[in-house]
């Protein structure tokens, strides 16, 4: 069972308990302050890592119409850029439509449950085949009855299942689908409709949550409702002896499901109302539920205020503008064993969410691990990169354009630029590179190229299931369709070797496939394999070198690997041989995918 983080009351307050102001902590700021030195790239040449074109591009709206009691009409419009015999076009509500449940079972709003890792109810659903260029305008009738801040999200994707396996056209990758959000505030005086969830429009005394307004000392009505791995619906226990208890969640873009803000870092502050000045506070962690308990007490005029971040010890998320908080909350600090939700900034959280599962798994697999990594939200890229002189990774982020977050294929480009991360910093430094701009999954380019970014595609598949992971697994990017030279040379195909790296570690029966070897195995020997050519010594910089010490011989280069210039005449690394390994085995299998022998 996980725990929730607790602050305990003795902790916060002292100087109540002790009568005494002697331990009374100095003020926090607890705005996240920007860094003074913008983000920005290195001197690192850069190049289109990964190169995009939209399928699909979505509107929201109307909802400027819609005021208290008065019905509106929102307009979901989308348009397809090619042809797209089977889309699913779906919009939620995750508030409204608790809401409306709750009236249905209740009869009341004293309580709307929100299921956390559920699918929610959707508002409208469209399954329809296009044509390109053909635009849909889907109409929903909306009302509002309550004063609040309310959420509204659309979802466009690709449902033909031989279409999503082709995934590029002109040598561009396919996003197959595309979500967007909108935030819409009502109350008796006016509508507004924002893009990300702003806490200003909240008026002092009202509690900073989606939903109906509800005022402070009042009991919260949203409820968010925790589930096992099997999806079953856990009835929140009883945190009383915790106080009060918040839950930081967000929307995740690919599935559109609610998703708690897990392992999240953050701060706390508490509040003297009377003289309005922090008087205690300190450092949070969420647990994997999104949650934190801060204890309480009965005093009167203490309110607290709580800031959760994009970030634990793994990964950092920020803004174009260096901000890493993405949601906070404020409260009485006398209304002990009642539990409040936060909504946090969809972007970011969904980009850490991923990304710390990434980690993870990478950590896992090859039993290794690299420092902290920082992620970068940008509007103003048309591609998705990885920096190695500043160690950070750039997503692109137009609401408006390309953006690589959310859907299958925004997944699969934010584990791929971590497996650049990861091979700089935890494998030795990635000596591959020299691709040109852009470069293809199925490109024949060059043999560093190839081997740099079939690492990356590879960590890519092996953290996210779907077309993408499917197709490298079976090596569908050999032979290449575009590029220089021999195309049936998958040592300068980057997906080929992606389908190389792939079979040596997964535990699929194949006929060329009789390896089943730890991840381990992989990374020790990147990090230590090392040929002889040209009067030196030096580390692997192609597949082909790392073949000398994966099968501990020197491939025959007069029929294989003819694009290499400088042939080594010898090789090393103190990588011991795994259970299951073989030098047979292991040539089979890098012919098989490089050369479909």
């Amino acid at each position: 069972m996980n725990s929730i983080t607790k602050i305990s009351f003795l902790a916060l307050f002292p100087f109540i308990m002790l009568n005494s102001c002697d331990n009374i902590s100095s003020p926090i700021e607890m705005k996240d302050k920007p860094s003074k030195q913008k983000l920005k790239k290195t001197g690192d040449a850069q190049q289109k890592d990964i190169e995009s074109i939209n399928r699909f591009f979505l509107d929201i709206k109307g909802a400027e119409s819609v005021s208290l009691d008065k019905p509106g009409i929102i307009s979901i419009t989308a348009l397809s850029t090619m042809p797209s015999s089977e889309t699913e076009l779906r919009i939620v509500m995750p508030q409204l439509s608790a809401m409306k449940i709750a009236k249905e079972k209740r009869g009341n709003l004293n309580r709307i449950e929100i299921p956390i890792n559920q699918e929610l109810p959707s508002q409208g659903r469209e399954f329809q085949g296009l044509s390109a260029n053909q635009r849909i305008n889907y109409k929903i009738p909306l009302s509002i009855s309550e004063p609040g801040y309310y959420s509204i999200y659309a979802n466009i994707r690709l449902k033909n299942p031989k279409e999503i396996s082709t995934l590029f056209k002109e040598g561009k990758w396919i996003k197959n689908s595309v979500t967007k959000h909108i935030w819409i505030w009502v109350d008796e005086n006016k509508t507004v409709v924002t893009k990300e969830f702003e806490e200003d429009l909240f008026p002092k005394g009202y509690l900073i949550q989606p939903g109906p307004l509800t005022k402070m000392g009042e009991k919260p009505r949203i409820k968010y409702l925790k589930s096992d791995a099997r999806r079953k619906i856990i009835v929140q226990s009883d945190y009383s002896d915790y106080n009060i208890i918040i839950t930081a969640t967000y929307m995740d873009q690919t599935t559109l499901t609610i998703k708690p803000l897990a392992n999240a870092d953050g701060t706390y502050t508490i509040i003297d109302e009377y003289e309005r000045r922090a008087v205690a506070g300190g450092q949070l962690e969420t647990n994997a539920y999104g949650e934190v308990a801060i204890g309480c007490t009965s005093a009167q005029y203490y309110s607290y205020e709580v800031q959760f971040f994009s970030e634990n010890s793994d990964v950092l998320v920020v803004n174009n503008n260096g901000s890493k908080v993405v949601g906070s909350a404020r409260g009485d600090y006398s209304r002990c064993g009642l539990s409040y939700g936060v909504s946090t900034a969809s972007d970011r959280s969904h980009v850490y969410g991923l990304a710390s599962e990434i980690v993870k798994d990478a950590e896992n697999l090859f039993s290794r691990s690299r420092s902290k990594i920082l992620f970068t939200l940008s509007p103003n890229e048309d591609n998705s990169f990885y920096s190695p002189g500043n160690d950070q990774i750039t997503i692109a982020n137009d609401p408006n354009g390309v953006s690589h977050v959310g859907g299958a294929f925004g997944d699969f480009v934010i584990a791929h630029e971590y497996g650049h991360a990861f091979h700089e910093k935890a494998l030795g430094g990635n000596t591959g590179g020299g691709c040109p701009s852009p470069h293809y999954l199925s490109g024949a380019h060059n043999l560093q190229c190839a081997y740099s970014e079939g690492f990356a595609n590879y960590v890519g598949a092996i953290s996210i299931s779907g077309p993408y992971s499917t197709n490298i697994s079976n090596n569908a990017y050999y032979p290449a369709t575009v590029g220089t030279g021999d195309l049936s040379d998958g040592s300068r195909i980057e997906g080929a070797v992606a389908a190389f790296f792939y079979d040596i570690t997964d535990n699929t029966s194949e006929s060329h496939d009789n390896l089943d070897l730890p991840g381990s195995y992989v990374a020790n020997t990147i990090r230590e394999c090392e040929v002889y050519a040209g009067g030196s010594w030096y580390r692997a910089n192609g597949v082909d070198h790392l073949i000398s010490c994966f099968q501990n011989q020197i491939p025959n280069y007069s029929s294989y690997f003819d694009s290499r210039i400088s042939i080594p005449s010898s090789y090393r690394e103190s990588v011991s041989e795994p259970s299951g390994w073989s030098s047979s085995a292991m040539k089979s299998l890098w012919k098989h995918n490089l050369y479909g022998e």
